[in-house]
């Protein structure tokens, strides 16, 4: 019976070629994007689970609740995790962690983007990062040791064996290799390049203590530990320590850290949104199969009919036309994995990803993969089958079956709903597409262009900054200079050691702060409402403050310059207030900030230059820098650049889901060309009748696509409501975004209508210029 079925089905394949093609190629299309999407999806779900203890692990979180909203940190004081093994049994180990960028140096072989994380021998203990060469209880215990990837390895030392090599860093300290990790898995939410004994972390200038948060401490608690009572019972044991007050502590999960966290580069809310899209695709793939199958009716009734008539029970029919649909499905099945393969690189590109189909530990979702095909099999072969199955043998035979109404309406409902998933991708994109563009070019409040910047390392050269500031300034190209904590792409140092006029002593508030130079404002062209900028004029503005709009407003104080003003027990004055401008990515909203003249912490030099030769004057200033420090390496970036860097997640999601959209799209387009010529070819003998009664090419071709046009009418009805609140939830994720406009449900909706226009014309016209002899001669 098997091979009967397969023979027929072959048969009614290779009789069909254009429909069965069609069929293939829709569900081939629909499966690899829904292939790419879970492959995708799983690595996400994944990230960080290849760890033995990953259930068991945990970062300490801090939270402050203050008047001005609630601000989660991932840091932590240095001294809390020593303190924690004895006194918190259900914890058997922890570890601390702080990354650094340093500059790396081996002979002649200068690397400065390391990602450098001082950590301790627990480290070992707690997570799971094989050891290539050296061993992992020992090699953190020397003072001066350093661990690095395999991928280092071979970037500093070639072939060779780097143990016992040494490298320089930060131009300084000498550092011995004692042992070479494996690389961190692409989907590891702790990246490093290199493996610092914590001990030496005092040796780079990190103040540690408890009042400064500014460490990653992770614990290993043990099986069946309360996380509730333990969050509780830490909280209370960190309010106790010096410097500290008011601080709420978290337990969050090594598992959630990825797609829940704060600090999180992902969102389980794309791998929900990217999910239900492989699934809107494969519906719309199954949809193609069902509406051309049953458009086909007609012309396997005979067939039907005489299989009835010499014995063939329902259940029989039902099996031969669901093992057409798992043939076909099989058929689309291997073309799909050919087709992931073949896009699996680009998509890896707009990702940012490395994912493998085979290989890898890929065996489960390989067993998904047949899974869904099975169940794409059922869900497009079902409803053909009773449909077709449930044909009576003498109505066939009288010539009395024709295609039923209430199939070429269902037919049509399916077409919407295609359409719907369609243009609902399609506004979604283009809101998307538009809030990125929003984002990035949005006036920030200061000139982002022709500012450049590089990071000051040691003490030895922030003491020789005025000079060096005063060498570059004689640069006729180059019109300011200023030194500062933090860029003014991410300021994020936030304390609430300030006190002012007037202040309320109950009042808990959080500011964030900046220590700059007295041309930072100047610098970055910010603009000052009140008052006047720090000058060298004013030796005390070294003890003075300005403060942006928000924490003007946040002190209650009407006229704020002039008035008291203190930070860390810095006695000063608010001098200035600074006109609000965005010190972090535009999806957060703007905080209270306070800017500071102050000669310690200060890490990045920022400078204004002329668009005139460029080039001649970063080299100049590389000239510069080099008289000041000629054995440290430098790297000049421009800080436009930083910003556009501060999109690229929003950026990889907007191109994931442009693809899929276009796929969707033109999978629904393979249905409607195979619908539209099928219906092309039902109306034959009317087309003939029609032009033989005088009917114009273009009252034909109008008659013929109105049918889908009005499909997708119905279909723009559906999907904008759908897209509004899809949306209006989606940007409510950003602090400043663009209003939802008519005029882009407009343009999604002309749009979907020119490319089903478009796909059906050619069916169409084709019919309409048709000789009419022919056509009425058509049986």
């Amino acid at each position: 019976m098997f091979g009967s079925c397969t023979k027929m089905s072959l048969r009614n394949i290779k009789r069909r070629k254009v429909f069965s093609c069609l069929n293939i190629m829709g569900l081939a299309l629909g499966l690899a994007c829904a292939f790419l999407i879970l492959l995708w999806a799983q690595d996400e779900l994944n990230t960080d689970r290849f760890h033995e203890n990953y259930r068991n692990i945990y970062r300490i979180n801090t939270i402050w609740h203050r008047d001005t909203g609630t601000i989660e940190q991932t840091q932590t004081p240095h001294l809390l995790a020593p303190a924690l093994t004895d006194a918190f049994p259900e914890i058997s180990d922890t570890v601390r962690m702080r990354k650094r960028k340093l500059l790396m140096q081996h002979n002649d072989k200068v690397f400065e983007d390391n990602e450098t994380l001082f950590t301790e021998p627990s480290f070992f203990a707690i997570f799971t990062f094989p050891m290539v060469k050296g061993d992992s209880l020992t090699t953190l215990s020397e003072s001066y040791s350093l661990v690095l990837t395999e991928k280092m390895a071979s970037k500093y030392f070639g072939s060779g064996d780097p143990i016992g090599k040494t490298v320089l860093i930060e131009n300084t300290h000498p550092f011995r290799v004692t042992g070479v990790i494996k690389n961190p898995p692409g989907n590891s939410s702790i990246k490093f390049d290199f493996l610092l004994p914590y001990q030496t972390l005092e040796n780079f200038g990190e103040n540690l203590a408890w009042g400064n948060f500014i460490i990653n401490t992770y614990t290993l608690l043990r099986a069946g530990a309360d996380i509730h009572d333990s969050e509780q019972r830490l909280t209370e044991f960190i309010n106790t320590q010096p410097d500290i007050t008011d601080t709420q502590v978290k337990l969050d999960a090594l598992k959630r850290h990825h797609l829940y966290s704060v600090d999180g580069e992902g969102d389980i809310r794309y791998v929900y949104l990217f999910t239900l899209i492989a699934l809107f695709i494969l519906i719309i793939a199954c949809i193609n199969f069902m509406n051309l199958s049953t458009a086909q009716a007609a012309g396997r009734a005979k067939e039907i009919g005489l299989r009835k008539v010499v014995g063939a029970d329902r259940v029989q029919l039902i099996s031969q036309f669901l093992g057409e649909s798992f043939i076909l499905s099989f058929i689309a099945f291997i073309l799909a994995l050919s087709i992931a393969v073949s896009f699996l690189p680009f998509f890896n590109k707009l990702s940012g990803k490395s994912l493998i189909l085979f290989g890898g530990g890929n065996l489960n979702i390989l067993l998904w993969f047949c899974v869904i095909t099975f169940i794409t099999g059922i869900l497009s072969g079902s409803y053909p089958a009773l449909y077709l199955s449930s044909f009576k043998p003498v109505r066939i035979f009288r010539g009395a079956f024709k295609s039923s109404v209430s199939g070429l309406k269902f037919r049509q409902m399916l077409v919407v709903f295609q359409f719907s998933i369609s243009i609902l991708m399609i506004i979604c994109t283009m809101i998307i597409s538009k809030q990125i563009h929003y984002m990035q070019n949005k006036k920030l409040g200061l000139e982002k262009q022709n500012l450049v910047y590089f990071r000051v390392r040691n003490e030895d050269i922030r003491s020789k900054y005025n000079s060096l500031k005063a060498e570059l300034l004689k640069n006729p190209n180059i019109t300011a200079v200023t030194i500062a904590s933090s860029l003014p792409t991410w300021i994020n140092d936030v304390t609430g050691g300030m006190d002012w006029e007037g202040r309320d002593p109950e009042e808990r508030d959080l500011f964030v702060y900046a220590v700059t130079d007295r041309d930072f404002i100047k610098t970055l062209s910010l603009e000052i409402l009140e008052g006047r900028s720090f000058s060298k004029n004013y030796r005390d503005d070294i003890s003075n403050y300005i403060l942006n709009e928000e924490a003007a407003k946040l002190t209650g104080l009407r006229s704020p310059v002039g008035k008291r003003f203190s930070m860390w027990g810095r006695e000063g004055k608010i001098i200035g207030i600074l006109k609000n401008f965005h010190f972090k990515p535009v999806s957060y909203k703007i905080q209270p900030l306070v800017l500071t003249v102050y000669p310690y912490h200060l890490d990045f030099i920022l400078i204004r230059i002329q668009t005139d030769n460029i080039r001649d004057t970063l080299h100049y200033i590389t000239k510069v820098w080099k008289i000041f420090n000629p054995d440290s390496h430098l790297e000049v970036r421009f800080l436009d650049e930083k910003y556009n860097s501060l999109y690229e997640s929003e950026q990889k999601i907007r191109l994931i889901f442009q693809c899929f959209a276009v796929f969707a799209i033109f999978i629904s387009c393979l249905g409607l060309f195979g619908l539209s010529a099928y219906s092309a070819e039902r109306a034959t003998q009317e087309i003939g009748i029609r032009k033989v009664l005088g009917a114009s090419i273009m009252n034909i071709t109008t008659r013929l696509s109105m049918e889908y046009m009005k499909a997708v009418l119905w279909a723009n009805l559906i999907a904008w409501p759908l897209a509004y609140f899809a949306m209006s939830r989606w940007l409510q994720n950003f602090a400043y975004r663009i209003p939802i406009q008519l005029e882009t449900f407009f343009s999604a909706g002309i749009l979907a209508g020119l490319i089903a226009l478009l796909t059906v014309l050619y069916q169409t016209i084709r019919a309409a210029v048709s000789n009419p002899v022919d056509c009425l001669r058509h049986e």
